[in-house]
């Protein structure tokens, strides 16, 4: 959609001296949206939420803020959420409204926009401020069937609109970043996923191993190349859930990241490999064994509270790892149980941001077994919509392997 750039000014000037108009930000943000989309069939929504997502600032107030006029900020993004309601589209206006506060729940999005509505010229006169300068070139998404058979199922309906959260905040937060902070976004720079570049990578330190013929040719060796091989066997199978059950010492991680590379080769919709794990010590480990096969720095991200990177915002030196801890734009993510289960199941920013990235992806979940037995079943129904919307594998590793199948009181896996 193409758009003619008004006086409407959404962010003030940058260090060139440059504002940037409502109409660059919003098709900027729409253009990411659509690229963020779980699918094709989505893009028309995920973009429309991007377009219309700041409409409150085409108000006088804003207008006078945003120039100096005046010094008290002005909320905008109720208005935006009232136009998606008004179109029968509650997944949008949920992530609208709460995407700079967090995300809302359904009693807090209509007890808000019941009480705008109840002040009746403020919005219809944004409205019409905004129609203008749009010249009513806005397009409300056409009747998607998909969209109508996900959204009568409250889980997944829930699921979509945490995605749509979270392609929002992150789209939102890259474009203003474009227009203030162009060195730091120009660092957002890494090797891409490339299965075959990595499998070439894994090959050097398998064939290491082999380089031995004593060492190879032990029973504890050969048991793990047994395994190894036998998973890989398996790696062109439909995309969905595996496990992974072995004892300690026969090489899980290089057995799963193995398998994971080749899935991801033969399904090229994969983006990235997840490794979740509950122990700092555990990560660690892992951690250490993948960055000394795929160049440290090139393809891992490890995140937890224990990493830190060398990036100074006043010195503008940028390490691209600490930018891609925010979203998860990097090819192979070490990460804690709670950092993952916080952004499927939380509610803020930053915890959400990461989200749309998990999609396509592989998740290697090591030591499953210790995920808490309070919380298992809503987990299990999230990690199966997980699967079934956003075209995930998940692995389950453990010498333990839980019963999540035919767990009583839960759907299964």
């Amino acid at each position: 959609m193409e758009y003619k750039k008004e006086k409407y000014i959404a962010h003030s000037a940058n260090s060139s001296g440059k504002k940037q108009t409502m109409m660059e930000h919003s098709s900027g943000v729409g253009k990411l949206m659509r690229q963020f989309a779980l699918s094709e069939s989505f893009a028309d929504l995920y973009e429309f939420c991007g377009l219309i997502h700041d409409i409150g600032k085409y108000s006088d107030g804003f207008q006078k803020y945003i120039s100096g006029e005046n010094q008290q900020k002005v909320p905008h993004s109720i208005y935006g959420a009232i136009y998606a309601c008004k179109n029968n589209l509650v997944e949008v206006a949920m992530p609208v409204l709460g995407h700079h506060s967090g995300l809302p729940d359904c009693q807090e999005l209509g007890t808000k926009i019941k009480t705008e509505l109840l002040k009746g010229s403020v919005y219809d006169s944004i409205f019409e401020t905004w129609q203008s300068d749009i010249k009513g070139k806005m397009c409300v998404p056409k009747k998607n069937p998909l969209f109508d058979a996900v959204r009568s199922n409250i889980l997944p309906a829930e699921l979509i609109t945490r995605m749509i959260f979270s392609s929002l905040v992150d789209a939102d937060s890259l474009d203003t970043e474009r227009h203030f902070y162009v060195k730091r976004y120009n660092s957002r720079d890494y090797s891409p996923f490339d299965p075959t570049t990595l499998l070439s990578l894994l090959k050097v330190k398998l064939d290491a191993l082999e380089s031995n013929p004593e060492k190879a040719t032990s029973p504890i060796n050969v048991l793990r190349r047994n395994v190894r091989l036998y998973a890989e066997s398996k790696a062109n199978m439909p995309q969905g859930t595996f496990s992974l059950t072995l004892p300690t010492g026969l090489g899980k991680t290089l057995c799963s990241i193995n398998w994971a590379l080749h899935h991801a080769k033969h399904h090229q919709n994969v983006k990235r490999i997840i490794f979740v794990l509950p122990f700092i010590s555990i990560i660690d480990q892992t951690a250490r064994e993948l960055k000394g096969i795929f160049k440290d720095g090139d393809y891992v991200l490890e995140h937890h509270s224990n990493v830190l990177y060398d990036t100074d915002d006043k010195d503008e030196t940028f390490d691209v790892r600490q930018l891609a801890t925010e979203n998860w734009d990097y090819p192979i993510i070490v990460t804690t149980s709670v950092q993952f289960f916080e952004s499927l199941f939380g509610n803020g920013r930053s915890q959400c941001r990461k989200l749309h990235n998990i999609q396509d992806s592989i998740i290697i979940f090591d030591e499953i077994q210790t995920l808490p037995l309070a919380i298992t079943g809503p987990t299990i129904i999230m990690l199966n919509n997980l699967q079934k919307l956003c075209r995930c594998s998940l692995l389950f590793c453990t010498a333990t392997q839980p019963d999540f199948e035919t767990r009583r009181g839960s759907e299964g896996i």
